[in-house]
């Protein structure tokens, strides 16, 4: 069982990487709505719904880069759906309002993330909306929480809508 785990959290890090070094010609920047995005009445954990549907048993990761951080939420119980969102630099996002833009694959500017949902019939970009980021520090560990309500995430005409919470470390 251990091993059928190690093996599916390996491809799940060579997707993510794969979508993340995604070239493209085109670069779209979208001005984020006038209101901030309201809290999920739960960022204490990590915990998410596609279309209404909960994840499972939601877990998270992330993964720092040259140029991005990585943070993924996903159902532990069979790695679908996922939640990535890439934020700009090299280390976990500061606390703020982050504008979800399509990079398609590039780094977001400051101030900006990318939001995709990832199920088993492909990847859905968000292209507008915010991420609302709260870190906490304690004598012991210091938390991070990127939280999202209601956001549209489309391709080839199919869109779904996701509201939860990614917590990390």
């Amino acid at each position: 069982m251990k091993k059928v785990f190690v093996l599916s959290l390996s491809l799940l890090v060579c997707m993510l990487i794969t979508f993340a070094c995604k070239k493209s010609s085109t670069t779209t920047t979208t001005t984020p709505p006038a209101s901030t995005t309201s809290a999920p009445t739960n960022t204490t954990t990590t915990n998410f719904t596609v279309d209404g549907v909960s994840a499972s048993i939601p877990t998270s990761y992330t993964n720092a880069y040259v140029s991005t951080y990585v943070a993924t939420g996903f159902d532990g119980s069979h790695q679908y759906p996922q939640i990535q969102l890439t934020f700009p630099g090299a280390s976990s996002p500061a606390s703020g309002n982050y504008a979800i833009v399509n990079t398609n694959g590039a780094s977001p500017a400051a101030g900006q993330c990318e939001l995709i949902l990832v199920n088993t019939s492909g990847s859905y970009p968000a292209s507008s909306g915010n991420v609302t980021v709260a870190v906490t520090t304690t004598s012991t560990i210091t938390t991070t929480s990127a939280y999202f309500t209601n956001i549209s995430c489309a391709y080839a005409g199919i869109t779904h809508t996701v509201t939860g919470n990614v917590k990390w470390p």
